[in-house]
């Protein structure tokens, strides 16, 4: 239902410096460090996010340049992300292993997806729901990138 701790802090480290390197590039928020990004103003967190979706090529600059000096498995990690998936899903139920998300779009796509740190019940409440997410693949497995937005459909 979610990832282990461990993995949850490598995700975070690996994308919080993506989305540095972002802001390094286009300079749309107040950070200073990948550090700075835990601390980041929602509003700040979302802009960049939004950045580097509308630039997916800065994932392969990213990897390319290194600028964190990460290891070749983190930075296939990394490379990865440039089969994101960003859509409406529906969260329709939570199994033992993960969450079944619903692809909304023509024809509809089933994902089993991990939370971060926690399962998607506690963050959404009660399901099914809506949410609006991007899925990034992560050691084999289907995570979120931490962001969403999500409205009841009881």
């Amino acid at each position: 239902m979610k990832l282990p701790e461990e993995d949850a802090t490598l995700f975070y480290r690996l994308y919080h410096s993506l989305l540095y390197y972002v802001n390094t590039k286009y300079d749309v928020a107040d950070v200073a460090s990948p550090e700075e990004i835990k601390e980041a103003l929602r509003i700040e967190l979302k802009i960049l996010i939004d950045e580097l979706y509308e630039h997916p090529k800065v994932i392969n600059e990213f990897v390319q340049e290194n600028p964190c000096n990460f290891s070749s498995d983190e930075l296939q990690i990394v490379k990865g992300w440039n089969n994101f998936v960003k859509r409406e899903f529906a969260i329709l139920h939570q199994l033992e292993k993960y969450t079944i998300f619903l692809d909304v779009e023509k024809p509809p796509k089933a994902y089993g997806v991990f939370g971060l740190y926690s399962t998607f019940e506690k963050l959404v409440g009660p399901l099914p729901t809506m949410m609006y997410a991007v899925l990034l693949s992560f050691k084999g497995k289907i995570i979120y990138d931490g962001f969403f937005s999500a409205t009841a459909c009881h």
